[in-house]
C-alpha cells in the first residue's frame, strides 16, 4: 500500500525547459543571482579551483504570481540541464516516512542526472518551523521529510553539480535550520515586475493573439463600437502592482473578451474590460436610478478633477511625474458604483514619495466625497459611496506618521519597527491625532479644489452621464478645455 502510494507520487525527472532568461522580465538584481548560478552549474570546477564554494541552495521568496517558478525554469534552460520539479505539499503524508522517502528519492534522482536542478516550490509546505503544530500523522512525516531534506543538502558536494532552488511567499516561517550556512545560503527576493518588465511580459502574452492594427469595428452590425489598436506600453503604466501572472491573466481575459463580442481581433476596449473585471469583478447589470447616477458621475469626476488639481500643485515636476487619469466609469460592477483608473508615470519620471506628494494622493482620495458634498450639501450630501476610499486614505495617513516620520508632532520615529517599544497611550494619542489632521486637511483640500475648478467638474460629470465611460484621452480633452486652478498643499 505505501509503496503504491509513493509510486503514484513521484514524477519522472523532466528534460530541460525551453525559458529563455531574458523571458523574465522586470525582475532586476534577482536575474543577475541566477546568471551566476548559471555559471556555478556549467563550470562548478572554475570556482572550485579558486576555493570558492557554489551555493548548494538558492531561496527565491516574493509575492504570488511574480515569476519566481519561471526564474527557476529559466535557470535550468539557461545552464541546459535537467529540471526536477516538486511541490512542497507532495512530502506532507499522513503515513509516517513516505516524505523522507520521497526527499531521498528525490535527491537519488537529482545525482543520477547531475548537473541539474531542483525546484521545491513553495517549500513552506515542508521547511516551516518545526514544533509549532500538535502531534498528527501528517505533522510527524513533514518534520520527518523535513529532516531528510536538512540531511541531504549536507551530504552533497557543491562540485557534484546540483543546485536546489525553494520558492516561498512566506520566508518568515520557514525553519532556522534550512537557512544556515550550506544549506539555502542563497536568498534572493523576486520583486513585482518594474514599468519596463510589464511592458515586456504584455507584449510577450499578446503575440499569440490576433490584434487590431487600426481602428475599426469589431463587427459588421452597427451595435459593436470602434476597436483601437493596443497600447500595452500605456497598459503597462496602469498595471503597477500586477504581478506576472496578473498581466497573462489580463491579455488572456481581453482575448475571451474578444471572442465574446464576436471580434476579429483583440482592441483595447477588450483590454479595457478585462482590467475592470480584474479590478472590480464582473459587471453587475443592476440599472441605478438617476440620482444615484448623478452622484457616481459627480463622485468619479471629483477624483479626477483632484487628481489634476494636485498635478498643477505640483508644477512642472508633477506633470511629468505624478499619476494620470487613465479612465473613468460610472458603469456598476462588483459591489462598486464607479472607478477611477490611473496611470503611474514613466519610468524614471516618479516623483519620490515626499511629504507633498503623499498629501496629494490623500487629497485625490478625498475627492469622491468632496464632490457628493459639493452636489447636494455638506451635511445631507454624504453616502457610503466613499468608504473604500476612506480605507485608503487612512492607510496611508497611518504609514506617514508611524512609519514613515512624516509628522512634526511624532517625530521621525516608525512605531512599528521591530523590537521597538509598544506606544504608550500618550503617544498613540498623539498618532491619532495626527492622522486624524491628515485626515481633515486632505478632504479640506480636496474641497477646494473642486470649489476652484467647478467648471471642470460640472463638465467631466456631464461627459460621464452621457456615455458612461471616458478613456484618458477624452479627460485629457476636457481639461484642456478649462484652465485648472491649483491648490496649495
Amino acid at each position: 500500500m505505501r509503496g503504491q502510494l509513493f509510486s503514484r507520487r513521484l514524477e519522472p525527472v523532466a528534460g530541460v525547459p525551453d525559458v529563455p532568461l531574458d523571458e523574465v522580465a522586470g525582475i532586476g538584481a534577482a536575474k543577475a543571482e541566477a546568471l551566476e548560478i548559471v555559471e556555478c552549474l556549467m563550470a562548478p570546477a572554475k570556482f572550485a579551483g579558486l576555493g570558492a564554494k557554489c551555493p548548494k541552495g538558492l531561496l527565491l521568496t516574493g509575492p504570488p504570481g511574480c515569476g519566481k517558478t519561471l526564474l527557476a525554469r529559466a535557470i535550468a534552460s539557461a545552464a541546459s540541464v535537467p529540471f526536477i520539479s516538486r511541490s512542497g505539499a507532495d512530502f506532507n503524508h499522513r503515513f509516517a516516512g513516505v516524505g523522507s522517502s520521497m526527499v531521498k528519492e528525490l535527491f537519488r534522482e537529482a545525482r543520477k542526472f547531475a548537473p541539474a536542478v531542483i525546484l521545491i516550490d513553495e517549500i513552506d509546505y515542508i521547511g516551516r518551523r518545526r514544533g509549532e503544530e500538535r502531534g498528527g500523522g501528517l505533522e510527524t512525516d513533514r518534520s520527518a521529510a523535513l529532516t531528510q531534506l536538512l540531511a541531504e543538502m549536507d551530504g552533497f558536494n557543491p562540485i557534484e553539480g546540483v543546485v536546489v532552488i525553494g520558492t516561498t511567499n512566506r520566508p518568515d516561517i520557514l525553519d532556522k535550520a534550512l537557512l544556515r550556512p550550506g544549506r539555502f545560503d542563497r536568498r534572493v527576493t523576486v520583486p513585482l515586475p518594474d514599468l519596463l518588465g510589464r511592458v515586456k511580459i504584455l507584449r510577450k502574452h499578446a503575440q499569440r493573439l490576433p490584434l487590431e492594427q487600426h481602428a475599426g469595428r469589431s463587427l459588421t452590425g452597427p451595435s459593436a463600437g470602434p476597436v483601437a489598436p493596443v497600447d500595452w506600453a500605456l497598459w503597462a503604466k496602469r498595471t503597477p502592482g500586477f504581478s506576472g501572472a496578473d498581466l497573462a491573466g489580463l491579455v488572456n481575459e481581453a482575448a475571451m473578451a474578444a471572442a465574446r463580442e464576436g471580434a476579429r481581433g483583440v482592441g483595447d476596449r477588450h483590454v479595457q474590460t478585462a482590467y475592470s473585471k480584474a479590478l472590480l469583478g464582473v459587471p453587475s447589470g443592476r440599472h441605478p436610478s438617476r440620482a444615484e447616477m448623478n452622484l457616481t458621475a459627480a463622485h468619479e469626476a471629483g477624483h479626477a478633477v483632484v487628481n489634476e488639481a494636485m498635478r498643477a500643485a505640483l508644477g512642472l515636476e508633477g506633470q511629468a511625474g505624478f499619476r494620470t487619469v487613465a479612465h473613468i466609469s460610472i458603469v456598476p460592477a462588483g459591489d462598486t458604483g464607479g472607478v477611477t483608473q490611473f496611470a503611474s508615470p514613466d519610468e524614471g519620471r516618479q516623483l519620490p514619495e515626499s511629504r507633498r506628494v503623499l498629501l496629494a494622493q490623500l487629497a485625490v482620495s478625498m475627492g469622491g466625497r468632496a464632490a457628493e458634498e459639493l452636489l447636494q450639501g455638506r451635511r445631507e450630501g454624504a453616502t457610503m459611496g466613499a468608504s473604500s476610499d476612506f480605507e485608503h486614505a487612512t492607510r496611508l495617513a497611518t504609514q506617514m506618521v508611524e512609519r514613515g516620520g512624516l509628522s512634526s508632532t511624532v517625530g521621525p520615529r516608525a512605531l512599528t519597527a521591530t523590537g521597538a517599544s509598544p506606544p504608550s497611550q500618550e503617544l498613540r494619542r498623539k498618532v491619532d491625532a495626527e492622522v486624524d489632521k491628515l485626515l481633515r486637511d486632505a478632504l479640506a483640500a480636496a474641497r477646494t479644489a473642486l470649489e476652484q475648478n467647478r467648471e471642470l467638474h460640472a463638465a467631466v460629470a456631464e461627459a460621464l452621464l452621457e456615455k458612461e465611460t471616458l478613456d484618458g484621452e477624452a479627460f485629457k480633452n476636457l481639461v484642456q478645455r478649462h484652465s485648472v486652478k491649483p491648490v496649495a498643499l
